[in-house]
């Protein structure tokens, strides 16, 4: 958030003042994360820059708060209120996690979930320009090697800080067991029912999980519906 904030001020501000003499004035930052994920969490939480500092030295120079707030529907968080779009993105954002809690494959819950949220008129003018988009960014934005990465870093750092050999051996079982073998199924599905053909959904397969011409042909062939 610190570097985002920088960012920004360079957009948005002429750095050749900041060499002159005089105070150069600049807007007062308010920085607010949006949490919709799936783990619970409060309906606020501050976050301090500080925290991260590896060794406390009392008084910190440098400090940065940013608020976050939890968007998911049920916290009932005032700013969905106060903001209709931001509501109906939640309200979209919890039927995917609710159809995923019944079992369903991620690309199949987004899919359910948008053909809903267009029918109960859910964010449904968004929906009908860029449904396509929003389904496909679900995969393309970040691949799902880097989400086992990030897991299996994340599950690594907790068997080293506590020593919990098991835990890292869990998360590597989980992460490339069954779920992966399920998602690519989901994968296959949801394109093949989209009309894409055999040799998209292939070249599709590799750039997404990241395999080779045989591996993706081989799934393709035992997950597609013929």
């Amino acid at each position: 958030m610190f570097l985002y904030l920088a960012r920004v001020y360079e957009q948005i501000l002429d750095i050749s003042k900041a060499y002159q003499r005089a105070l150069y004035r600049i807007p007062t930052p308010r920085l607010y994360l949006l949490y919709n994920g799936k783990e619970d969490f409060p309906r606020e939480k501050r976050y301090r820059l500080s925290d991260a500092f590896r060794a406390a030295q009392g008084e910190t120079p440098v400090e940065l708060e940013v608020l976050a707030i939890n968007i998911n529907i049920e916290k009932e968080h005032p700013i969905l209120d106060r903001c209709p779009p931001l509501k109906e993105y939640s309200q979209f954002i919890g039927r995917i996690h609710a159809k995923q809690r019944d079992g369903k494959n991620r690309d199949i819950a987004v899919k359910e979930a948008i053909r809903e949220c267009m029918k109960e008129n859910i964010l449904r003018k968004f929906l009908q320009r860029h449904g396509k988009e929003v389904y496909n960014m679900m995969f393309d934005e970040i691949t799902y090697e880097d989400i086992i990465r990030i897991q299996v870093e994340e599950a690594r750092e907790l068997a080293r800080k506590e020593a919990w050999e098991e835990a890292w051996e869990q998360a590597r079982k989980e992460t490339w067991g069954e779920a992966r073998e399920q998602d690519i199924a989901g994968f296959i599905s949801a394109f093949c029912e989209e009309g894409f053909s055999e040799q998209k959904v292939v070249k599709k397969l590799r750039k997404h999980f990241q395999l080779n011409a045989a591996e993706a042909q081989k799934y393709y062939d035992t997950y597609a519906a013929h």
